[in-house]
């Protein structure tokens, strides 16, 4: 995205109340989480990630939103 980081994005999502926000990262799961980038109704999943492992996380995101 040539004008907001995934980050910002994420911030401006996360403003209405029935937003999830799952992140993908390289970085290891301790940088991302030092660096303050998980908030609440956050999850993270790290990379490399196989399609199956993103359709159960995708799942999970959204169940615990539907709760």
């Amino acid at each position: 995205m040539p004008r907001m980081s995934g980050y910002k994005l994420a911030q401006r999502l996360a403003a209405k109340p029935e937003m999830r926000v799952l992140y993908l990262s390289g970085q290891p799961e301790s940088t991302v989480v030092r660096r303050g980038v998980l908030g609440e109704g956050h999850a993270l999943l790290q990379k490399p990630v196989t399609p199956i492992a993103l359709l159960r996380e995708v799942r999970e995101v959204r169940e615990v939103r539907s709760s």
